[in-house]
């Protein structure tokens, strides 16, 4: 996905959730509204750190490298070593419990 892409989604969920906020916040009142407000603002400092994170791009801007290592962590998380299989018995009991569930 490319960088602007990713501040134009980032852009349209901040206003989405803006606009949210501004139909349903305050028409709530007493605790209600209060919760509210203090979920709101929780909501709004994410956002804002998620905001200013920086892109791909500019990561690799500064540390140059950058988009290798990810794609290489992203390689060896998927590689994982194959289950051994279960043994006939253990196979055996699964199936009747299989059968007595249903």
């Amino acid at each position: 996905m490319k960088d602007s892409t990713k501040k134009e989604i980032r852009r349209c969920v901040i206003i989405v959730v803006g606009c949210i906020a501004a139909y349903t916040v305050p028409s709530m009142k007493g605790i209600a509204g209060l919760l509210a407000d203090a979920a709101l603002g929780v909501v709004y400092v994410a956002l804002a750190v998620w905001w200013f994170l920086p892109t791909d791009d500019e990561m690799e801007e500064r540390n140059p490298g950058y988009k290798q290592r990810k794609k290489e962590k992203s390689v060896l998380r998927r590689e994982e070593p194959e289950p051994e299989p279960l043994s006939p018995e253990l196979t055996e009991l699964a199936e009747k419990i299989r059968k007595k569930l249903k």
